[in-house]
């Protein structure tokens, strides 16, 4: 979760609201934040890169109160091979360059059977490629991908959509035929979608995901689905991915997610060691204070 809060707006009284109210296990997520941090604590690392976390470090009152505050860098996974993925990879490797949208909601958030729907009819009707990640709960006794989809659907995209209950993310983000994400924006897909350079169609669920959603705005690398009385439309859905992935209202969009690729690649390394850094100096100004008091 990024903590760093811009300045007020509407929208993110809603997304403080919720944070203060909404607990997981009998705990908010603001409790488990300072039960995390102490106003002891000499330092705070952070999943995240200074590219970012620039943006909003003015207007960010914690370093004061919890110490420094350290950007460790994005720490996104690098592709990996796994059992199962030729499939996949052979149909995206088929692809025209940035011509495929890959479509996941992370592992747990789940699409309702409406929303599924839309989803389904929005894809088709962008006429963009695709790969959606669907999972579901089970529920209606629906026990298949094809049970829990449109009828007649999964026969409609052949060639032209692929339907998975598991993908490797980071291996197809990286890959040269993805051109945009349609992101639940969990703060890890965030962070891929923004090292790999992939614009974001974001549809934000629950948890701090909407700020995450308005944070990849902000930055240019991302458009959000809009809603109406918290719903998201077939033609939402539609507009936005064609927007993002081939008309020219887009093209900055893009430009803009290969630029923050390009300088948060360049400055892994560097923010890395500067963390590395920062905790052996903590270590041994600890290792110096237990000496001098023992001496006294």
């Amino acid at each position: 979760m990024n903590f760093d809060i811009p300045k007020e707006t509407e929208s993110n009284k809603e997304i403080l609201d919720y944070l203060v109210k909404n607990s997981v296990n009998g705990m908010t997520f603001i409790q488990r934040f300072f039960k995390s941090v102490t106003s002891s604590s000499h330092m705070i690392l952070i999943k995240s890169s200074t590219e970012i976390q620039a943006k909003y470090q003015n207007s960010n009152p914690s370093s004061d109160v919890f110490g420094d505050i350290v950007s460790v860098g994005p720490l996104v996974q690098r592709p990996q091979d796994h059992d199962g993925d030729e499939k996949i990879m052979d149909w995206l490797s088929k692809k025209e360059a940035s011509s495929v949208v890959f479509v996941s909601f992370g592992s747990e958030n789940f699409l309702s059977e409406e929303e599924r729907e839309e989803m389904a009819n929005g894809l088709e009707l962008s006429n963009v490629d695709f790969i959606w990640v669907v999972r579901f709960h089970g529920e209606n006794n629906v026990k298949s991908i094809h049970e829990a989809l449109p009828s007649g659907f999964m026969e409609r995209i052949q060639g032209k959509g692929l339907i998975v209950d598991w993908a490797p993310q980071a291996k197809i983000l990286a890959h040269t035929s993805s051109g945009g994400f349609v992101s639940h924006c969990g703060w890890s897909s965030t962070l891929e979608a923004m090292m790999y350079g992939v614009p974001i169609i974001a549809i934000p669920m629950q948890l701090d995901q909407p700020y995450n959603a308005k944070l990849a705005v902000e930055m240019g690398v991302g458009i959000e689905v809009p809603r109406r009385e918290k719903k998201f439309s077939r033609h939402e859905v539609a507009k936005v991915i064609k927007k993002v992935m081939v008309e020219e209202q887009g093209k900055e969009v893009r430009r803009k997610a290969k630029e923050l690729s390009e300088s948060l690649n360049k400055k892994e390394d560097e923010e890395f060691d500067v963390a590395v850094e920062k905790l052996l100096h903590l270590v041994q100004e600890s290792k110096n204070s237990v000496a001098a008091s023992k001496e006294t």
